[in-house]
């Protein structure tokens, strides 16, 4: 014999059970966009673009071989603003914007609750002459490859997008590394 918490408990879950089957089910409220963020900027892109090989320098504990890559390590004095291609990726609780001119980072992600990035996001873009082709730009995360600042992590990188069956969408980044294919 069934007590009378035993008969509620059951009511309660059987009522779920169909609120739950009745309520349609929501796709993801996933949002891509491509845009332009203008943030000011520090760096030149007339860098010295001959490619060579230096040899004896040693560079974050590598060697600094670079062909066939030209050196990337301009930086300018004067403060500018200019437009940086982002792809950005959000839903209702974080947004995450990819920089495929700046290595294809993830350069920042924020938590859309109470604006936190929690990833870290520098609002300038202003290099130092740290990378393996000079030019390393702090904040978000790099893809590092076979050494912590891979030789392209400030170069223009390639991507597309697309959209699944099931409602989410996907950001895709890759490059072709020259020196090897």
């Amino acid at each position: 014999m069934k007590t009378n918490n035993t008969k509620k408990a059951l009511r309660i879950s059987i009522c779920l059970i169909l609120i739950l089957l009745m309520t349609p089910s929501l796709p993801a409220q996933v949002k891509l966009s491509e845009q332009d963020w203008v943030i000011p900027n520090l760096f030149s892109r007339s860098s010295r673009q001959k490619s060579y090989v230096l040899q004896g320098g040693v560079i974050s504990g590598s060697f600094k071989y670079i062909y066939p890559y030209g050196m990337n390590d301009v930086i300018s004095d004067e403060k500018t603003d200019r437009a940086w291609k982002t792809v950005t990726l959000e839903n209702e609780y974080i947004r995450l914007c990819i920089a495929p001119e700046i290595g294809g980072k993830l350069y920042y992600a924020t938590d859309k609750s109470n604006g936190y990035n929690f990833i870290y996001r520098n609002n300038v873009v202003k290099p130092s002459n740290i990378g393996m082709l000079g030019a390393w730009v702090s904040g978000g995360i790099e893809w590092c490859v076979l050494h912590h600042h891979r030789a392209s992590t400030f170069l223009t990188v390639d991507y597309t997008t697309s959209e699944n069956s099931d409602g989410s969408k996907t950001i895709w980044i890759g490059e072709t590394e020259p020196g090897t294919g």
